[in-house]
Parts: structure tokens; C-alpha cells; sequence
């Protein structure tokens, strides 16, 4: 806090001195119910008593008080201190506002496991060496989709508290303002921290914290038929005493089903820059094979005679695989639910380094609509696909060539028509 002026009353008589002071708020009758901030350090204490506003500029008058690690009080009525107005806007908060309102004291990396209870049912995930699974509606080890998963723990560590509602959440005063609120949602976040100790005999030791959050809400309408439903939002915390209001959209950042949670990318930004070779296959080609290679960067077709410029194709094979990194899967389907028509479709194989294969997926389409499966997975389980990659895919032999550039042009005109 920097003073913007200052004024010497030392060349005015006692009783002008008091006058102004007086003026200004600061006489001693006033500096004892007058506003001031109190710092004390190792050195002793300053008071700074606040006075009345400027009537040219709006800052505000004010004084400074001493004392020394001795105990001795000095204050100079004599110099009167002008301080930025906007100072004063730090008085008008409550006590809540100063608290520490923050609900988790863990982080999102740290984050190793999490609990989720909701309107979804039961979800739980890990983390192994940086990649989340899951379990839920009794499948195990569903791949997780970093982004999202990172978006609900990032959104519930940053959880603060609107108001206190009462200091012990397990007090009369807490349970009687419980009453009409429905529990809603739990989540419990762990984190486990591995500490090696020097020497190879010794066994790591693993510190394992957990926290629990549990929320309440509470739907009121207004008296009339047009007025909007509002919500209320308690918490309260495993290691925390008190029971919290949050703000009302707290429960949406936290309550999150299997679908958003899920891995909705066909392939990864790894698996598509450390690609090597693609293959298609499949009924849809006739029973051929469209096999690509990479070299220096550039995407060929080695094993086919096409008259196709070699930049031509490289930038298509590229179009699909960037289509098919983005978030495509829409919806999941099980058992007697998956579309017929797979046997007519189209195998999508990614190879990496050593010709591993890194991803393998199978397409085909239905009622104009696309469906796809992991075939690296034995799950009985099929998706529907955004149609915006199905003219990214090489439903015919001639995918790579001239010709059919030629009628995707036509294609496309007609559309337009």
C-alpha cells in the first residue's frame, strides 16, 4: 500500500491540528471506532486507522501508529497520509470471504484413483503409468479418455465454498439444514505416493490419502408457474469438520457418466504420428488389400500402380488419420443391439515401430449411418461413428487414384445442386 500525498500539520496550532483531524475522521474520538488494518511482526505492530474520503480525487485520509518490540506507542497526528480509494473495498467482505473456501486439498495430477457414485451408477478409475482405465457397468479396464478425465478431477480440486454452513457437519444445526436435500453424488479421490529409500533390500514405502467428497441438493420453484427452478448445493468432505454450500452447477462438474468418461478417440495423436504402415482390407475392397508405408514423412503405396501423384496420397492418408483421431465415437452398443453388416465392412490396421500392431478397427455401414469395433478388444461391444470420416475411408479399390478423384468432384457438385 503506497501513499498517493501527504500533509504536515506541524506549522498549525494545536487547536487547527485538532480541527482537522476532526475533518479529516481521525481525531482520537473517532480513531476508536474508525476502520484500520493492525499488522504485527517480530518488530513490533503498525496501525493504520482510516479515515474520510477526499472530496477531490476520492482517496482516503488516514494515520499511522507505531509500536516497537518494547512496547512503546508512537503516533504522529502531525502527518496525515492520503491512500487509494479502492483500498477501502477491502473492509466491505465477510468473514467467509477470507477463509480458506478450497474443498480439496489434493491436486488433479496427483490424483491416482477415483470413486465415482452419481446418477450413473458406480464408476471407478486408475492410473498406470500415466493412462486412466475404468470400471463400470461391469466391464473392466475400459480405456479412458485423458482429456475428459482430467476435466473432472481439474473441476473438482478447484471446488470452493460459497458459504459455511454450519462448523460441524455432524452438529443438529448441520443435519436440520440437511432436511429436504437428496444425496446426490460421491466421489473419492486417492493418491498414492511412492517413496524408494536408498538401497536395493529396502521395500518402497507407499503413503496412500483418500478424500471423500459427498454433495446434497435441494430443487425449489418459485410460487409462479413461470418462475425457474433453482438449485442448492451442500457439501461435505471426509477431512474437513464443516458442512458447505457450493455454487449450483457444482454437481454437474462432479456427476459424470460411463460415456463422457470413456475413450471416444478412434485412434491417438501417438498412434497417428508414430504410424508406420496402414492397412485396409476387407469385404468392402473385393477381398484386396491397400497397404501404405511411411517414408521420410511421406505416405506411398508400394505394392500398387496408381496414377495418383505420390503427394496426392500422402495428403489423403493423412486426412484420414487426423479424422480419425478426433472424437468421434458418438455411442456404444452391446450384444443383440450392434448393427448387422460388419461382415461387409472395412478393416482399418495401424502398424508402429517393428510392425507392432498399434490399433485395428473394423467399419462398415448401415441405414446411411457408420458403425466401427476394436477388434484388439474382446469385448461384444460396437459404436456408432460421426459420419464425418466415412468419405475419409476407401470404400473401393480405386480410393487412391485419379478416377476416383473424379467422382468425389462429381459427388460434391451434386451435393451442391
Amino acid at each position: 500500500l503506497m501513499t498517493t500525498e501527504s500533509f504536515d500539520l506541524t506549522s498549525e496550532t494545536p487547536e487547527k491540528q485538532q480541527e482537522l483531524l476532526k475533518e479529516y475522521g481521525l481525531d482520537a474520538s473517532k480513531r476508536k471506532v474508525s476502520r484500520r488494518v493492525e499488522v504485527s511482526t517480530g518488530s513490533g505492530k503498525q496501525t493504520l486507522y482510516l479515515g474520510e474520503v477526499h472530496p477531490v480525487g476520492g482517496s482516503q485520509f488516514a494515520l499511522l501508529e507505531k509500536t516497537g518490540a518494547d512496547g512503546k506507542t508512537v503516533l504522529d497526528e502531525t502527518k496525515v497520509l492520503l491512500i487509494p480509494g479502492h483500498f477501502k473495498s477491502a473492509f466491505d467482505h465477510d468473514f467467509t470471504y477470507w477463509r480458506n473456501k478450497k474443498i480439496f486439498s489434493m491436486s488433479a495430477h496427483e490424483v491416482t484413483r477415483f470413486d465415482l457414485q452419481g446418477s450413473y451408477g458406480p464408476i471407478h478409475g486408475k492410473r498406470v503409468n500415466g493412462i486412466w482405465t475404468l470400471d463400470a457397468e461391469g466391464e473392466k479396464d475400459l480405456p479412458g479418455d485423458i482429456e475428459a478425465i482430467d476435466s473432472l478431477l481439474t473441476g473438482s480440486t478447484y471446488l470452493v465454498a460459497r458459504k459455511f454452513i454450519s462448523e460441524n457437519k455432524n452438529d443438529p444445526k448441520a443435519k436440520a439444514a440437511l432436511q429436504g436435500f437428496s444425496h446426490v453424488v460421491d466421489l473419492r479421490l486417492t493418491r498414492e505416493k511412492v517413496e524408494t529409500p536408498k538401497g536395493e533390500s529396502k521395500t518402497p514405502h507407499v503413503e496412500v490419502a483418500s478424500v471423500q467428497l459427498t454433495l446434497y441438493k435441494k430443487e425449489k420453484k418459485g410460487p409462479k408457474p413461470t418462475d425457474p427452478i433453482t438449485s442448492t448445493v451442500y457439501a461435505t468432505v471426509s477431512n474437513l469438520d464443516p458442512l458447505f454450500e457450493l455454487d449450483s452447477y457444482s454437481k454437474e462438474r462432479v456427476n459424470k457418466s460411463l460415456k463422457e468418461l470413456r475413450l471416444t478417440k478412434l485412434i491417438s495423436s501417438m498412434d497417428r504420428f508414430g504410424a508406420k504402415k496402414v492397412e485396409f482390407s476387407g469385404a468392402a475392397l473385393g477381398g484386396k488389400s491397400l497397404i501404405l508405408e511411411n517414408s521420410g514423412g511421406k505416405w506411398k503405396l508400394p505394392h500398387i500402380k496408381t496414377d495418383l501423384a505420390p503427394e496426392k496420397i500422402s495428403e489423403k492418408l493423412q486426412d484420414t488419420l487426423e479424422r480419425l483421431s478426433g472424437n468421434r465415437i458418438q455411442e456404444f452398443f452391446k450384444g443383440r443391439d450392434i448393427p448387422v453388416g460388419e461382415e461387409n465392412g472395412l478393416t482399418f490396421t495401424l502398424h508402429g515401430e517393428k510392425d507392432a500392431v498399434q490399433r485395428q478397427l473394423l467399419f462398415w455401414k448401415k441405414n446411411n449411418r457408420l458403425f466401427g469395433k476394436d477388434l484388439l478388444h474382446r469385448r461384444d461391444e460396437a459404436f456408432l461413428v460421426d459420419n464425418s470420416i466415412t468419405d475419409a475411408l476407401p470404400w473401393s479399390p480405386d480410393y487412391f487414384s485419379k478416377k476416383n478423384e473424379t467422382n468425389s468432384l462429381e459427388k460434391s457438385d451434386k451435393t451442391k445442386e
